[in-house]
């Protein structure tokens, strides 16, 4: 500014001496006028446009101009297009007020991350936890370590059962760490027995029945009653008489014995009395009279 202040001030006085010089010539003799140019800049070029460059006569006054290329001097504004995290770098972009013109510079990542509470890793009997927190620009995580609980979270499991003779096992295992150990369960000494009949009842033959331990193969026998005879109903095989006793039987539907009982012989029939004369008299003894009937 200061500059373009001077400039004009130096063109005016220069011009005054020399409309002194170029006054009326001495004994009136005609001077030729040669011009004195002075340039100047009118017009400062810029990065997008041309300039001008303006010569005057110091002595007249007369005066002409000539271009001034464009300038290589832009004037940037910067503006951050991209703000930098904590990870990741930003972006400044330098644009030309005058032409438009830009190009970017990277702004570093700032480092700082910002940290927040995410979640909380459990600890275990043996192995440490930890709360986590999270960038909440980036995945950076970050860890408080929470020691290990040193208490194991045991779950029993039968591994071999009891029996009436042998011991039995539990097996407890750590849930978290896998850890395990065994414990033997005292035998029982109660028997499983399982029955089975060995040898058939029969209607005069007692069974039995054999009971076996299905876990040691221990045993025992026990008695089955005999059954019993299914009779059937009596039935009349031989008919009774006078002179011969008769028969009745029955038999058992299972085995097929038989059983028989007399039927008492028949009382003899009576005989009628005779008719007199007719000469069929008893004689003494009970024996009919020689000559009678035929």
């Amino acid at each position: 500014m200061r500059k373009k202040i001077i400039i004009p001030l130096l063109l005016a006085a220069a011009l005054a001496l020399v409309l002194a010089a170029c006054g009326e010539p001495k004994n009136n003799a005609p001077v030729e006028h040669k011009h004195d140019y002075v340039g100047s800049i009118t017009k400062e070029p810029t990065c997008a446009e041309e300039g001008i460059k303006t010569f005057t006569c110091y002595g007249c006054g007369d005066s002409y101009t000539e271009v001034v290329p464009k300038s290589d001097d832009h004037v940037f504004e910067s503006k951050i297009t991209r703000e930098p995290s904590c990870s990741e770098s930003g972006e400044r972009t330098y644009t030309c007020r005058n032409c438009g013109y830009s190009y970017t510079e990277a702004i570093a990542a700032t480092g700082n991350h910002m940290f927040e509470y995410f979640e909380t890793r459990d600890p275990t009997c043996m192995e440490a936890g930890a709360r986590i927190y999270k960038c909440l620009n980036c995945d950076e995580t970050q860890e408080d370590p929470i020691p290990a609980t040193g208490v194991h979270d045991f779950r029993a499991e039968v591994t071999r059962k009891a029996t009436c003779v042998e011991c039995g096992e539990i097996t407890y295992t750590c849930s978290m760490c896998g850890s395990m150990f065994t414990e033997l369960t005292p035998a029982t000494d109660r028997h499983l027995y399982e029955s089975k009949v060995t040898k058939e009842p029969g209607c005069e033959e007692k069974g039995e029945m054999t009971f076996t331990c299905s876990m040691c193969g221990d045993s025992y026998t026990e008695e089955i009653d005999e059954l019993g005879h299914n009779w059937s109903s009596w039935q009349t095989t031989r008919e009774a008489t006078e002179e011969e006793e008769g028969e009745t039987a029955r038999h058992c539907t299972i085995c097929g014995k038989i059983e028989t009982q007399p039927i008492p012989k028949l009382p003899p029939s009576e005989k009628p009395d005779p008719e007199p004369g007719d000469g069929t008299e008893p004689a003494p003894g009970g024996e009919p009279a020689p000559g009678g009937g035929n």
